[in-house]
């Protein structure tokens, strides 16, 4: 897991927007690809950036931290506190993590409907790192966790079968696995959450150190 922060200057920004969806619901994407110079090594890096609050105006000096690639905070400069881009910012609240990652054990305990919701899910973040729970894209752990879902979403079905027939048994294997699942969403949600909690608390000391200086 690699962090690293530093105060840049923006020199080109390139935007373009998109409208897709149907007749109901009309959605709008926002993409930016922009050219950063680090002020201290002198060296240019290229970022993309889709529905970002990160402002990007080509000359502008900004301080940012990055995890894995991410931006997950950035400080306009040294009057105006750190701010964190990411979605999702009700998971800092611990209870609203917690109730989160029971919410989606839930959906995917769901006899038959939830097992196939599992392996799509599953599938999905195994193959793109999507965060199913927690809230950073670019963390190794997110494929791991798509892995565990598929799994236990795909592993299921067999003993489902061999009950078939034997109510309490297939009861039993209904429970047991809405257990291992919850058990597994909330365990990944709290470690994932500490991670993000900590790394957040080094980019605003980092980046306020920034401007200082």
């Amino acid at each position: 897991m690699k962090f690293r922060s530093g105060l840049f200057e923006v020199l080109t920004n390139d935007e373009n927007s998109s409208v897709h969806g149907n007749f109901h619901e009309i959605e709008t994407t926002h993409q930016k690809s922009v050219w950063l110079k680090d002020l201290a090594s002198g060296q240019v890096s290229h970022i993309h950036l889709k529905n970002s609050a990160v402002p990007t105006r080509p000359g502008a000096k900004i301080a940012l931290a990055f995890f894995n690639g991410e931006i997950i905070a950035f400080k306009r400069n040294e009057q105006i506190p750190v701010e964190d881009p990411v979605d999702m910012k009700a998971l800092h609240n611990p209870v609203k993590a917690f109730i989160w990652a029971l919410f989606l054990a839930l959906c995917c305990s769901i006899p038959w409907i939830g097992y196939l919701l599992g392996i799509a899910m599953g599938g999905f973040a195994l193959l793109t790192g999507y965060p199913l729970v927690g809230r950073y894209r670019h963390f190794f752990g997110n494929r791991l966790f798509g892995l565990f879902v598929l799994l236990m979403s795909v592993v299921v079905w067999f003993p489902v079968q061999y009950a078939r027939g034997d109510y309490s048994a297939l009861v039993a294997v209904y429970v047991k696995m809405a257990m291992v699942l919850a058990a597994g969403f909330v365990f990944f949600q709290v470690y994932k959450t500490r991670i993000e909690k900590r790394h957040l608390k080094r980019a605003i000391s980092e980046l306020n150190a920034v401007w200082k200086n």
